[in-house]
C-alpha cells in the first residue's frame, strides 16, 4: 500500500490490451453521453477467454468458478463468431511469449478434463440466474471444451 492506495499485480493482463476492439458509447445506446459520445477500448473475446484462463488457478474458489462461468457465457455469446475469433487469435499467437502459449495449453486440459468444485459451483450459479436451461457441470465444461478449440486450435 502506497498513500493509501493498494495495487494487485495482474498476470497476463498484457494479452487484454492486445488489438483491443474499439466501441462507442452513445445516447443512442444507452449511455448518457452528450454527442458524438466516447470512443472506449475492450478487450476483444480471444484475448478475453486466455486471459480468464491463465489467471483461473490462481484466484480464489468462489472466483474461479464465476471465471468459469464468464468463460462459458462469453462463449455463447460469440457462438456464431468462433471461427472469426479463431482466426483474429491466429494473428495474435505469434506475439505471445512461448511460455504463455504453453501454459495456456496446460491450463486448457487442467481445467476442462474433468468435473472439479468450480464447474459444479459455476453450473449452480448458473441455477441461481433465470436462465430458461442452465447447464450442468458436465455441459458447462463440454461447452467450453468445444468453444475454447475453436477459438484456440
Amino acid at each position: 500500500m502506497v498513500a493509501g492506495v493498494t495495487a494487485q499485480k495482474l498476470r497476463y493482463v498484457d494479452i487484454t490490451i492486445t488489438k483491443p476492439w474499439r466501441v462507442r458509447l452513445s445516447r443512442g445506446n444507452g449511455y448518457p453521453l452528450s454527442p458524438p459520445g466516447l470512443d472506449v477500448q475492450i478487450a476483444n473475446a480471444a484475448c478475453y477467454l486466455a486471459q480468464k484462463l491463465l489467471v483461473l488457478p490462481e484466484r480464489k474458489p468462489d472466483k474461479q468458478a464465476k471465471d468459469l462461468l464468464y468463460v462459458h457465457d462469453t462463449l455463447l455469446i460469440f457462438a456464431h463468431n468462433l471461427e472469426e475469433l479463431g482466426v483474429l487469435w491466429k494473428d495474435i499467437e505469434p506475439g505471445l511469449h512461448p511460455n504463455t502459449l504453453r501454459t495456456l495449453a496446460r491450463r486448457r486440459s487442467e481445467i476442462l478434463t474433468s468435473v472439479t468444485d468450480p464447474a459444479r459451483n459455476a453450473a449452480l450459479m448458473a441455477a441461481s440466474t433465470p436462465r430458461t436451461d442452465p447447464p450442468s457441470a458436465e455441459r458447462l465444461l463440454a461447452t467450453c471444451r468445444s468453444g475454447l478449440a475453436r477459438v484456440f486450435g
